[in-house]
């Protein structure tokens, strides 16, 4: 549970920053609601212990994951771009890098 936590917080903390640098509106705070839920079924997906701190499927979610926050954002009216795409993509790959990264190495124990 601290781990979802703590990756909620650093999405935050990159959306706080992008909101400052100007790359996002602040309607993007109300993606993290979603990036939290979204990480409950990802504890099915990061069962298996290994010491790869990089794998295919991460890349993937992330890729899954910013292209459904992008149609939120979408259905919420905020204009899209490449930057803004980019910028979600390295904000929810960190996160979810920090996540699995730590749920595969809890699990070596």
């Amino acid at each position: 549970m601290l781990t979802v936590l703590i990756s909620c917080l650093i999405f935050s903390c990159f959306l706080l920053l992008g909101n400052v640098l100007m790359f996002v509106t602040s309607v993007v705070y109300g993606l993290i609601p979603f990036f939290a839920l979204s990480l409950l079924p990802l504890s099915h997906i990061y069962r298996k212990a290994n010491c790869k701190p990089l794998e295919w499927k991460d890349y993937g979610i992330a890729l899954i994951l910013t292209l459904f926050f992008l149609v939120l954002l979408y259905f919420w009216q905020v204009s899209l771009s490449y930057a803004l795409f980019w910028y979600i993509y390295l904000s929810v790959f960190v996160a979810i890098e920090l996540y699995a990264g730590s749920r595969r190495f809890k699990s070596l124990q």
